[in-house]
């Protein structure tokens, strides 16, 4: 899996997370909007689910989730908010 590596433990959040069995259809993942296909197909594998945080995106300037290849790979999303913070 090509990833950002965190230098701590050597494995990318995601990877991480694999590793200590946390995927799976009961997580919701937030605010994975730079996600690349290998981790697209990983997290269809584990039938996790994506919470599309629209409005704290923007206001970040974090960009876009990719709604189209999510929903494309078969992943359930969602649309949320961080709270009344981020309206």
């Amino acid at each position: 899996m090509m990833c950002s590596l965190n230098t701590t433990c050597g494995l990318c959040p995601l990877a991480r997370l694999f590793q200590h069995g946390l995927l799976g259809s009961r997580l919701i993942e937030v605010h994975m909007i730079h996600l690349i296909e290998s981790e697209i197909k990983l997290l269809r594998q584990q039938d996790c689910n994506n919470a599309h945080c629209l409005s704290p995106d923007l206001k970040l300037a974090s960009g876009f989730a990719l709604v189209s290849d999510l929903l494309a790979h078969g992943l359930n999303v969602c649309i949320g908010t961080d709270g009344a913070g981020s309206n």
